[in-house]
């Protein structure tokens, strides 16, 4: 909403927890026909996440996320806070779905977040002050939800995020090696966010 010193005096949206954005269903979001898909967002926490599950973004179903994808901030009841990345069920891993998980994500500065599926491996990413990764073996089809793509809260109206957005981009097939370095490298320059 408003020119963002964090985002490289860039304009950035900020959500405040009863915020969100939502794409309306459309087939152009499905991916179960086109071997995965990919997602990057230009994301900053302006304050700790407060619950278990903070959504980033995510394209799921009803109230129980058994179907679609997403990511979303994850702070378990022991160990240590998370960035998650799921395919077909938010958690656990089992045969239903799987997630690929980075440490959490530092809300003093400005990330690159990438998720990729490509029905072999779910890719998670963050790019900034570190770079995380985490690759996991994953080779089910994306059972697609009749939903669109919500930004900053799941699908049944909770875990909202405190935080801003400059940029979200969504292609609904896996991009790539030299494709995501093209990606990562616009929004490198662009954001002034390292990629090291």
């Amino acid at each position: 909403d408003s020119i963002d010193s964090e985002f490289n005096d860039l304009p950035a949206v900020d959500f405040q927890y009863n915020d969100f954005l939502i794409t309306a269903d459309d087939s152009k979001l499905d991916v179960n026909s086109t071997g995965g898909f990919t997602v990057y967002l230009v994301f900053n926490f302006d304050t700790d996440p407060s619950t278990n599950w903070n959504f980033l973004i995510s394209r799921t179903n009803g109230t129980s996320w058994t179907e679609g994808w997403g990511i979303y901030f994850y702070e378990p009841f022991s160990g240590s806070d998370e960035i998650r990345f799921f395919v077909n069920r938010y958690e656990p891993n089992g045969a239903y779905g799987k997630y690929a998980s980075i440490p959490y994500i530092s809300k003093t500065s400005t990330h690159i977040i990438k998720m990729v599926y490509d029905e072999v491996n779910i890719l998670g990413e963050s790019f900034g002050v570190t770079k995380n990764s985490d690759t996991e073996p994953y080779s089910d089809s994306v059972v697609d939800a009749s939903s669109g793509i919500e930004l900053c809260r799941a699908n049944n109206g909770n875990y909202e995020i405190n935080g801003s957005v400059g940029e979200t981009l969504f292609y609904n097939r896996p991009l790539s090696s030299g494709e995501q370095s093209e990606v990562e490298n616009y929004l490198s320059e662009k954001y002034d966010i390292s990629l090291s």
